[in-house]
Order: structure tokens, then C-alpha cells, then sequence
């Protein structure tokens, strides 16, 4: 279900169709195994169908010039609507000649009732084209929003006047497009959105006063954080919910959403995926799949998303995600209220579930990447080739050599207890001393 005839102020926060050097790039960003190679193409394949459909409007808009020109009225449609009206005309004649004739009162109202099509035909071409001008208008600031939130290649083709125009014998616009659907304008009229400004502008808002407390030492209320993002979202209508589920936020990026290997060596970056793809992946971490069943290839079908009375659930499950984002960005950002007192230690990383002191107690790390620091180690410890990133610093374990390797270290490597404690990173939490030996 869609609407959508306003729209946002704040066209810094919005985001635009991805073009394709961005589709390119986040092939980068996820990966190039047959899985998510199979997905990057079916990906690729939608973009270029939303940038072939889109590519009918900007051909259009450059044509028209402004939107103010626009009207169905032109050269292909005249005679059209002109063959209508000189029928109906026509039928009218008719109708009052014979009426006179007899004094028949029906013929009269059959009369009437033929004058009304010619109203509704012209009430509907007025209407077409203000709505064709709010489109036209919205699309060039990047607002239209193109995914399954609504049907945007019936208005793109129709606001383009490249859909095959007809006239219905009660006055209504009849439309037909390239898939050789036939549809009303009243019935299609208003059912477009734009992108959600509120939503957009609102997670900004929130990662701000996020970054703002973490510089400040603050703790991240988990709870009023999701009620937060969520109440904003339910106070909205399913239409804009709809478009949040296929908006790209700007602050996720770097956000890790799954792997694409069982040993967790190839992480998978949000990059300029919208929560709807990133979702259907099926990468996340299992709470948000319960009560989902997976296609055999491990993949998740979305659609349901846009069903209105499924708006809720997904409100929820993206209100959770961008309470993980917040809470990433918390954790790798924590400034220490107190800094610069060598000597505090962590009691009990394990047991506690929050980042850690390293340098001799100089540095705060949050619990996120101490946790896939951790993951890593037990994976060198298994034997396998891993690696993971600290600092803006990644460490790569050989299993041949069983030694990390990285730039703030020798060219020859060093072993684990080197790494970590001894004039390594500097790890005093005792939840670390199974990697001594």
C-alpha cells in the first residue's frame, strides 16, 4: 500500500536511487562468494530495472522542461479525448431532441447522466496533471522512493506519458502499461510515496545525541533507545514504514551484519544496503528470524514487509537493528569519563558483557569489537587462519606460522601471549588468560 503528496524538508538526510558505481561497490563490501555473488547480481538486476524506469521520468522532466508544462492534453492524446467528447456531445443531442419530441423526462436524466462523463473526464485530466507535476517535481529532488513500498514502474510510465492512454465509456482515464496491465488514474491516483524525511531525519537526530553522550563517557540505555525508535516509527502510517524498511540510513555503513563463512572471517558490511535487503540475506544473527522460515538457498522473502498488517513486526525488527547500529557505534566510539589512568584493569569481560581496559588501563574498547577479538582468537587457537581489527589496526593469524601479523608489529610475527599481553595490546581482563599459553 502506498500515498505519499508531502514531503520533508531535509533533503541533506534523504537518500537517493543507488546508482550504479554504488551496486558495484557493495559488491565489494559483502563479498564474492557464490552466495553472495548469486545475490549481488539479482541485486544488480532490480537497481538497473529502477534506473531504467527512472531513466522514462528524467527523459520526460528534461523534455517538459518544468513541470508546470506538463499536460495530457498534447498531440498524441487530442484527438482521443476530442473523438470522446464529440460522441457524447453527440448522445446529448440526441437524447434532448427526442425528449422534446416526446417530453419523456427519462431522456432528460439520460441526458445528464451523458454531460456528467464529459465533467468527470475533465475534472480527471485536471487531476492528472497536478498529480503528474507533484511527481515529476518530487522525483527530481529525490524523493521518490522506488522498491516494493509501491508500484513505481506504473507511475513512472504513466507520469512519463509512455503508458497507452484510453478513455472509458464513463469518462475515466484508462491506462495501459508495458506489462500490458490496464488501470484507472482514479484508482492509481495517490497511491505513490516519497521517502520518509521524518524517519531519516529522526535517526539522525538520535545517532547524534548517541555520539555526543559516548564522547561524554555516558552509558547506552538498550530499552529507551529501541522504545524510542520504535514509537517514532508506530506513530507513522504503514506507507511510511514501508519506505524506512527500503531507506538507506546514513550511519550504518561499517556495521557488521553477519558473515559470509562459518569461521567468521569474512564479515559482511551493512555498505549501502537498506534494512529490507540486509534482512533478506539472511546473515543477521537468529533473533531476527524467529518465527521466519528461510528458502532453501538461506535467503528470507521480504515481501512480507509490505503487507499493512505485518507494518508492526517489521517496525519492530528494524527498530532493533538500528539499536544494534547505535549501540556498534556507542562501543567503538566510548571515550572513558576518566582518561590516562594507567593501572585499571577490567574484573571479568566474560561474566560483565562490556568492553574492556587495554594499555595498561589507558583505553576503553567496547564490548562489540572486543567480542569479535575474542571470536577471532578462539579461532587461532582452533587452528585456522583469522584475523580481526582493533584500532584501525588488523591482525592477521597464519596458521602455518601460528603468529599474528600486522603493521604495528615485526615483519616476522609474534605469538598470541605477545600480542595480547606482553607489550602487545596490553590486555589485563582475566577472562583472556586462556591465550596465555
Amino acid at each position: 500500500m502506498a500515498k505519499g503528496l508531502s514531503y520533508g524538508p531535509q533533503t541533506q538526510l534523504i537518500e537517493g536511487a543507488a546508482k550504479m558505481g554504488e551496486i558495484e561497490r557493495e559488491a565489494t563490501n559483502i563479498g564474492i562468494s557464490s552466495f553472495t555473488k548469486g545475490l549481488t547480481e539479482s541485486f544488480k538486476a532490480v537497481q538497473e530495472e529502477k534506473l531504467k524506469s527512472k531513466a522514462l521520468i528524467d527523459k520526460f522532466a528534461s523534455e517538459v522542461k518544468t513541470p508546470e508544462n506538463i499536460n495530457l492534453l498534447n498531440e498524441k492524446t487530442k484527438s482521443q479525448v476530442l473523438t470522446f467528447t464529440r460522441e457524447v456531445r453527440g448522445k446529448v443531442v440526441d437524447l434532448m431532441k427526442e425528449y422534446r419530441r416526446t417530453g419523456n423526462q427519462d431522456l432528460l436524466d439520460e441526458a445528464e447522466i451523458e454531460k456528467s462523463k464529459l465533467v468527470n473526464l475533465k475534472s480527471q485530466i485536471d487531476g492528472y496533471n497536478k498529480e503528474a507535476r507533484l511527481y515529476i517535481a518530487a522525483d527530481g529532488k529525490g524523493f521518490v522512493p522506488r522498491g516494493q513500498n509501491f508500484d513505481y514502474k506504473t507511475y513512472d510510465e504513466m507520469y512519463s506519458q509512455q503508458a497507452l492512454l484510453n478513455i472509458s465509456n464513463n469518462g475515466d482515464l484508462l491506462f495501459t502499461g508495458s506489462d500490458a496491465q490496464q488501470y484507472t488514474w482514479k484508482e492509481t491516483s495517490g497511491k505513490w510515496n516519497v521517502n520518509n524525511a521524518n524517519y531519516t531525519q529522526g535517526f539522525t537526530t538520535l545517532l547524534a545525541a548517541v555520539m555526543k553522550n559516548t564522547k561524554q563517557g555516558g552509558d547506552f540505555d538498550d530499552i529507551t533507545i529501541m522504545n524510542s525508535l520504535q514509537t517514532s516509527l508506530l506513530n507513522q502510517g504503514p506507507e511510511e514504514q514501508q519506505v524506512a524498511f527500503e531507506t538507506n540510513l546514513i550511519g550504518d555503513d561499517k556495521f557488521v551484519i553477519g558473515y559470509e563463512d562459518e569461521n567468521k572471517t569474512k564479515p559482511i558490511q551493512a555498505g549501502t544496503m537498506t534494512f529490507e535487503r540486509i534482512w533478506g540475506m539472511g546473515k543477521m544473527d537468529p533473533k531476527y528470524y524467529k518465527g521466519f522460515e528461510a528458502e532453501e538457498n538461506g535467503t528470507y522473502d521480504t515481501k512480507w514487509m509490505f503487507d499493512d498488517v505485518n507494518a508492526p513486526e517489521g517496525v519492530r525488527l528494524l527498530s532493533m537493528y538500528n539499536t544494534d547500529v547505535l549501540k556498534d557505534l556507542h562501543e567503538e566510539n566510548y571515550v572513558e569519563k576518566t582518561l590516562n589512568t594507567p593501572g585499571r584493569t577490567s574484573k571479568n569481560w566474560l561474566k560483565d558483557k562490556t568492553g574492556i581496559y587495554v594499555g595498561g588501563g589507558n583505553r576503553y574498547i567496547g564490548y562489540n569489537t572486543i567480542k569479535r577479538m575474542y571470536d577471532s582468537l578462539n579461532e587461532s587457537k582452533s587452528g585456522k587462519d583469522t584475523k580481526f581489527m582493533l584500532a584501525n589496526s588488523i591482525f592477521k593469524y597464519d596458521k602455518k606460522t601460528k603468529k599474528w601479523y600486522g603493521e604495528s608489529l615485526p615483519d616476522s610475527g609474534v605469538p598470541t601471549a605477545t600480542l595480547l599481553f606482553d607489550g602487545g595490546i596490553g590486555i589485563t581482563d582475566p577472562s583472556f588468560e586462556i591465550f596465555r599459553q
